[in-house]
């Protein structure tokens, strides 16, 4: 029944991808009249928290451009963009799979529409908001989206040559950084902002200045995640304890539902190794990290935040490797691979060091759509770090 399951979103999915390539074909467009100052963007970031933090340096180098915009959010994000822009919050749509056969032969002959519209006013929903979509569009903004065939189909004016996520090839900031390229803008952006450097500095709480005063060399291990998207405690302690190698302390850093740190507290045997028992926000934590050797953690929204600043080893599971990845305005490259796991690196245009662990498998993608452990993808991991060894040196 499982195999039954993998196979048929398995085609399901590789359909969809044929004919949304397909469909991109017709919706290639030249950009023009796009002029910074004069041009309205909005921008749809009504997800999660990861998502926000991660889209951060693309709205602080367009705000240091002068480029009128706001960013519609969420009620669980708009506070990672509030600081630092315009911001909205609003509701996310997600259609029954029948509301999307509707709209998709409501929308089959209007692949090969006509566009008159002047580019003055650009909506841009990379993931995908139907609703929203379709909202902009019918009031005549230019609709900018990754490849999504429903999308495509009934509301795009231009189309990024990239999926958002899901068999993507780009990081995220890319994709937005393509239009931008090819509307001759030149956005100054970078990896960590010194306006979320001075932010931090400012709204950090006490505590995190207490946490530094006891620490000197260390690294922050982040073990918070989504049960699915996580290491069991057992797996996370036998990872700290035999999978690591480092001299100085060991912060250990959950998130705030701390389901995997008292299990370490109790069961870990290191001795170099400090827990974080006081529960901050993520901007303190941010501040705390930036003075850490290394942050290592699994994706995730938390994570997201914590390597910002710092040096950074994340290890990814299921979500895509190419689209969520830490941004470096540099190229990756594989710097090791052992049987079918892979690491890459990357150096910041700020000296930083960036590493993901991931297996390359295809498969691995299915099982984030069911929202169900693959047991074969920690193994693997599991089995790298333990004959390697994660260096945060």
């Amino acid at each position: 029944m499982e195999k039954l399951k993998f196979l048929s979103l398995s085609m399901i999915t590789k359909f969809g991808v044929f004919i949304t390539n397909l469909l991109v074909k017709f919706k290639e467009k030249k950009i023009s009249n796009v002029q910074p100052r004069k041009n309205f963007f909005v921008f749809s970031r009504n997800d999660r928290i990861g998502d926000a933090i991660v889209s951060l340096p693309l709205f602080i180098s367009m705000k240091r451009l002068g480029i009128n915009f706001i960013v519609f959010a969420s009620k669980e994000n708009h506070w990672v963009i509030k600081p630092f822009v315009k911001v909205k919050i609003i509701d996310s749509f997600f259609p029954s799979m029948l509301e999307k056969l509707l709209i998709f032969f409501r929308n089959l002959l209007t692949i090969f529409r006509k566009q008159d519209k002047k580019n003055f006013k650009i909506f841009f929903d990379l993931k995908g908001d139907l609703k929203l979509s379709q909202h902009f569009c019918k009031k005549g903004y230019f609709c900018i989206h990754c490849k999504n065939l429903l999308l495509n189909l009934c509301c795009s004016d231009y189309v990024i040559n990239d999926f958002y996520s899901t068999f993507g090839k780009k990081q995220l900031l890319e994709k937005y950084l393509e239009f931008f390229r090819n509307a001759g803008i030149q956005l100054q952006i970078e990896e960590f902002p010194k306006e979320v450097e001075e932010y931090i500095k400012k709204v950090h709480s006490p505590k995190a200045d207490k946490i530094l005063e006891s620490l000197e060399k260390f690294s922050i291990v982040f073990v918070g995640n989504k049960p699915f998207r996580n290491f069991r405690t057992d797996e996370w302690k036998v990872l700290i304890e035999k999978g690591l190698k480092y001299e100085g302390t060991i912060l250990i850093v959950d998130d705030p539902s701390f389901k995997v740190l008292p299990y370490l507290k109790e069961n870990l045997t290191r001795e170099n190794v400090k827990f974080l028992e006081e529960k901050l926000d993520l901007w303190s934590l941010m501040y705390v990290a930036k003075f850490a050797d290394w942050v290592l953690g699994i994706d995730g929204g938390g994570f997201n935040f914590l390597q910002m600043p710092t040096n950074a080893y994340q290890i990814n599971f299921y979500t895509d490797v190419e689209t969520w990845k830490p941004f470096s305005l540099n190229p990756y490259r594989v710097e090791d691979s052992f049987k079918n796991v892979i690491l890459i690196s990357s150096i910041t245009s700020q000296n930083k060091r960036k590493k993901v662990l991931f297996v390359n498998d295809s498969k691995k993608v299915f099982c984030e759509k069911l929202e169900k452990e693959c047991d074969y993808v920690k193994r693997n991991l599991l089995e790298y770090i333990l004959e390697k060894k994660i260096k945060l040196e």
